[in-house]
């Protein structure tokens, strides 16, 4: 068995972080992505574009997602810490954001929302995932100019895309630490589905760089879909997140 010490990447505005440690036990079968469709594909927001590139190897994969897709990104302020979330659906009521749960503190406090244009909401309905380290921010749509909701759109979520996820694949992760969308790192991707005995959950194991304030930020593959929501990191570049499979059966059963 193998320990790392992972660091919790919350933290706008951080105190000390709080160290995770992990033993990693690998399991036969992958997670797949729960349901057959994608979950926003009837969102009120447009998908966030995909990149393309004939060159990969050559280009900044990671600045190219910036510069197409950041209107996915949002800041997530709670009082004394902060991180990173990806919007993820919405209907004519409201935006769903994802976000690590250990981003928002203790309960019962409210938090505000800062989209990529600098808009400023205050959320105070959101639902942790009993045994998983997300929760689902609801912004109401009333509380944002249409002007500004037109800038924003939702991650890109493909099935197929991830369903064929190897170990070795290169990705993107991406966050909000000084700004919605302002860190993008490309990197690889060690473990698709591992137990990580700390998260108490399977995670994606990947090899990239972060920074403090990343946690709730997101995780894509070279072409820009949405894949996992990173949860933490060590010293050495190892991130965890949490796999899109799990995140979307959580989604279903909140909804």
């Amino acid at each position: 068995m193998i320990k790392k010490g992972m660091i919790v990447l919350a933290g706008a505005f951080l105190l000390a972080a709080a160290i995770f440690f992990f033993q990693r036990f690998y399991v036969e079968e992958e997670g797949k992505a729960y349901g057959e469709s994608n979950p926003a594909k009837e969102s009120v927001l447009p998908q966030a574009s995909l990149i393309f590139s004939e060159n990969p190897e050559e280009e900044n994969l990671a600045g190219m997602l910036q510069e197409e897709a950041s209107g996915m990104m949002v800041q997530v302020l709670a009082r004394g810490s902060g991180g990173s979330g990806i919007l993820y659906n919405g209907d004519e009521n409201e935006l769903t954001v994802l976000t690590a749960a250990h981003v928002l503190g203790q309960e019962n406090e409210s938090v505000w929302v800062v989209f990529a244009d600098g808009w400023a909401v205050e959320c105070q309905v959101y639902e942790k995932a009993a045994d998983a380290d997300l929760a689902f921010l609801s912004v109401p749509v009333s509380d944002i100019p249409k002007e500004h909701l037109e800038t924003y759109c939702h991650a890109a979520v493909d099935k197929e895309s991830y369903d064929s996820l190897e170990a070795g694949d290169g990705v993107i992760v991406m966050g909000s630490y000084g700004g919605p969308g302002e860190n993008a790192y490309e990197g690889t991707l060690q473990e698709t589905w591992v137990y990580l005995e700390d998260f108490s959950q399977y995670m994606m194991l990947i090899k990239a760089p972060a920074v403090q304030g990343m946690s709730g930020g997101g995780v894509f593959d070279l072409n820009g879909h949405f894949i996992g929501l990173l949860c933490g990191g060590n010293e050495n570049g190892e991130l965890a997140a949490l796999p899109l499979a799990l995140i979307e059966a959580e989604y279903e059963e909140q909804n």
